[in-house]
């Protein structure tokens, strides 16, 4: 019976169309212009594309403090002209960095170790946290 009285609604309200909704339309927004269609349609598409926006961008602050230091470790070596590949792992950087700039790479050594134990090794979290924020400092510091 809800099916059908929903169908029943479309039916009278969308099939049909009657002069009695036109005018109800009508009085709502007045003469219908091109320009008030183009406005009914833009301002809902612009308030969702902002709202999108918004949430993407609300994301990008709301880093955790070990990535955010992360990055700026990352930002630090980009000076030095050492860039992290989009596939490269932090081990993988260290052993690359081996050969080319090793002071980094024994910088980078315990950050990489203290990252793959918080995120691979079944153990306390909190305590591989505090230890990977431990190491990143200590390499930013180092890097200076």
């Amino acid at each position: 019976m809800q099916y059908d009285a929903l169908n029943f609604a479309w039916q009278r309200w969308v099939l049909n169309y009657h002069h009695q909704q036109q005018n109800l339309l009508q009085d709502w927004l007045g003469d219908l212009t091109p320009w008030k269609l183009i406005l009914l349609l833009f301002l809902p598409a612009s308030l969702v594309l902002g709202f999108v926006a918004w949430r993407l961008l609300g994301r990008r602050e709301a880093l955790d403090p070990l990535d955010r230091e992360l990055r700026k470790l990352l930002t630090q070596l980009e000076a030095y002209g050492i860039t992290r590949q989009s596939d490269e792992t932090l081990q993988r950087l260290v052993d690359r960095l081996s050969d080319t700039h090793p002071e980094f790479a024994k910088a980078l050594q315990p950050v990489a170790e203290a990252y793959e134990a918080l995120h691979y090794a079944p153990s306390d979290a909190s305590q591989m946290r505090l230890r990977l924020m431990q190491q990143l400092v200590l390499a930013q510091q180092q890097l200076k």
